[in-house]
């Protein structure tokens, strides 16, 4: 008995509509007449020599009565097909396969052709690909030029996939030839998130950078599968020459040990002993510091134990050298043994992945002794509450949508008085927050966010009366430095002033998508955007047109576009998300305004909604011309035959 799964969603959906409306209609035969069968396969594949393959595997049958007759597949074709469907691939060349389904009197077809590649096929090996830089990929090495690094210079770079990574390897090496002075950044990734990355500065001679892997996992670095080179140098023009990657040696990693300046240190297995003579009261030039390999930055805390001179002071600091990022604790000793906990909760994960030294300080002028401190080890995890406004010099009155700030008259230096705000995991791929306010008039107030090492960005703005917005915009920031961000003031600059200004929470800015080309030029106006392309190569899928698509309506089930394209030219529109789920179309241009209507009524809402990618492309083999397309909107709803 076949199964009516279609025509059961269609009955629920046109149910649906009725329930919409106010005038009785005539009830709903749900049992559709068949005149029509559909076949679904992916064509044109390339089987390999030797490879199993059976001719009937994801080949669907469906017809536009809404039932399955997948079952009833027949096939003619002049290969060799063994009685369990499986295809003969030890016979190189192209392969016909006709699938027939006769249902009655309606009778459904489609043709199918495959490839068996020869028995000594071998797969090209990756090339490099470049994104604004210009790469010629050689036998051993790759020449990659750049120009005018922009201050996004990561929108920048050149990449090669990584094929079957072995995962037991810890380290990548990469041998290069640079310009001088500028500096580079080498990283693997994959598509999750893992990655390593390494930054130097060339010195104009062959040069060899290693990037180690030892903090991942081996099944992390198995999923290894894409390199990616940057110039970080702004408005950087030149060329580098990189060879073939390689494996690295293996990294024998000697233990790290405490180094005392003014400090005498003596370790054993479990702990370190630190004797100080009378401390300065420059203080901190009299320390004890010890590296750190691969801090873990999913752990937020770190305990130390140790046991001092009662009545001494001492610091205990974690950081990141070079960067400003850093968290101290002071604690007075009681002459027994202690615990003291730095919470790292403040940083974002990426901060924490780059501690690398931690530092010891006596704090009490004049105070000379010993100190032993216990092996460093991870603490519990801190759970962050939700922050919480601070007033300094401002009273703060909170309220679960927004605070209210009263300050006294300000004075001459306004920055003492402020309220601050903690973040906490700052999204660095967001390039702007926005937050509404309501101020005095005439009041001028600033609102910063900030991160370690003195990363910030500040907008002020002066205060109408009524409801306001502004945007705070982190452009011209790295992902990395607004990964970081951790702090949000507000300020009144006005001198003498005094009031309340009530602040909303805060936002992430969404910018609208933009199109972009791969050997398309895109221009974007309100409306449209005016794709220009170059002579159409064979592989004409390599050159397209690409907008992301944020929020799809998974209850819209069609999408229109309105272009103008080159008469004779044929054009294919496509929509796409995960996981393979995608639609398209092709049309024939006249040179006149026509419209092209994509049918995703065989998507459920689900597949609907994680539709996240338009792609244009052009299908003429030597074509070259523009197309405008003006903005995509949805369709009328579609009822599925």
């Amino acid at each position: 008995m076949k199964k009516h799964l279609f025509a059961i969603v269609l009955f629920l959906m046109m149910s649906f509509f009725l329930v919409a409306c106010d005038e009785e209609l005539p009830p709903i035969d749900t049992e559709l007449e068949l005149t029509q069968i559909t076949f679904i396969f992916e064509d044109n594949l390339m089987i390999d020599y030797g490879s199993e393959f059976n001719v009937l595997s994801n080949v669907i049958a469906v017809g536009d009565d809404a039932v399955d007759y997948s079952d009833q597949v027949t096939y003619t074709s002049t290969a060799t097909i063994s009685a369990a469907h499986m295809l003969d691939t030890t016979v190189s060349g192209a392969v016909t396969i006709t699938y027939t389904v006769t249902v009655g009197d309606v009778v459904g077809q489609r043709t199918r052709t495959l490839t068996v590649r020869e028995d000594d096929y071998v797969e090209p090996a990756p090339e490099w690909a470049g994104f604004n830089m210009t790469v010629v990929n050689g036998e051993n090495d790759v020449t990659i030029t750049y120009a005018d690094t922009p201050a996004m210079w990561w929108n920048n770079n050149s990449q090669l996939v990584v094929e079957d990574f072995d995962g037991t390897k810890e380290t990548i090496s990469f041998t290069f030839t640079g310009v001088a002075g500028h500096e580079y950044l080498f990283k693997i990734e994959q598509t999750g998130g893992v990655y390593k990355e390494q930054p130097i500065v060339a010195d104009g001679t062959e040069q060899t950078i290693s990037i180690s892997l030892s903090s991942l996992s081996e099944t992390e670095r198995a999923s290894l599968n894409l390199i990616v080179f940057f110039v970080k140098t702004l408005d950087a023009d030149g060329t580098v020459v990189i060879k073939d990657w390689v494996y690295g040696e293996p990294i024998v990693v000697e233990e790290p040990e405490w180094v005392g300046y003014n400090f005498t240190v003596v370790e054993t297995e479990t702990d370190a002993t630190f004797t100080y003579p009378a401390t300065p009261a420059n203080w901190w030039e009299n320390n004890a510091q010890l590296a750190i390999l691969d801090f873990d930055g999913t752990k937020n805390s770190v305990d130390f134990t140790f046991t001092g001179v009662s009545g001494h002071e001492y610091v205990f600091k974690i950081e990141k050298q070079g960067t400003g990022i850093n968290v101290e604790q002071s604690i007075v000793a009681d002459g027994t043994e202690q615990t003291i906990t730095i919470d790292l909760s403040g940083l974002s994960v990426a901060d924490r992945d780059g501690l690398n030294l931690i530092v010891l300080f006596v704090k009490t002028e004049g105070a000379e002794g010993s100190v032993v401190v216990k092996d460093w080890v991870y603490g519990e995890p801190i759970v962050v509450e939700n922050p919480v406004w601070v007033g300094y010099n401002f009273t703060v009155v909170e309220t679960d949508t927004d605070v209210t700030l009263t300050y006294p008259a300000t004075p001459a230096n306004w920055w003492e008085n402020n309220a601050q705000l903690a973040v906490v995991n700052f999204d660095g791929t967001k390039t702007a927050i926005t937050f509404t306010f309501t101020g005095v008039a005439t009041h001028e107030y600033v609102f910063k966010i900030e991160g370690p090492g003195g990363i910030n960005v500040e907008q002020p703005i002066v205060a109408d009366g009524t409801e306001q917005t502004v945007t705070v915009d982190l452009s011209s920031m790295t992902e990395v430095q607004r990964d970081s961000l951790n702090l949000i003031i507000v300020f009144v600059k006005t001198e003498g002033a005094a009031g309340s200004v009530v602040v909303k929470d805060w936002m992430y800015v969404i910018p609208e998508p933009m199109w972009i080309g791969y050997n398309f030029t895109a221009v974007e106006t309100e409306t449209d955007v005016t794709l220009t392309y170059p002579a159409t190569p064979a592989n004409w899928w390599e050159n397209n047109a690409q907008l992301v698509l944020l929020e799809f309506d998974g209850t819209k089930n069609s999408v229109v576009f309105t272009f103008t394209g080159v008469a004779t030219h044929e054009y294919l529109f496509k929509i796409e998300g995960p996981g393979g789920v995608n639609k398209e179309q092709a049309i024939v241009a006249d040179g006149t305004e026509q419209t092209v209507t994509l049918d995703l009524s065989l998507m459920t809402d689900v597949q609907r909604e994680s539709l996240n990618l338009i792609v244009v492309f052009v299908k003429t083999e030597g074509a070259a011309g523009s197309v405008v397309v003006k903005d995509w909107m949805y369709g009328e709803p579609i009822i599925p035959t």
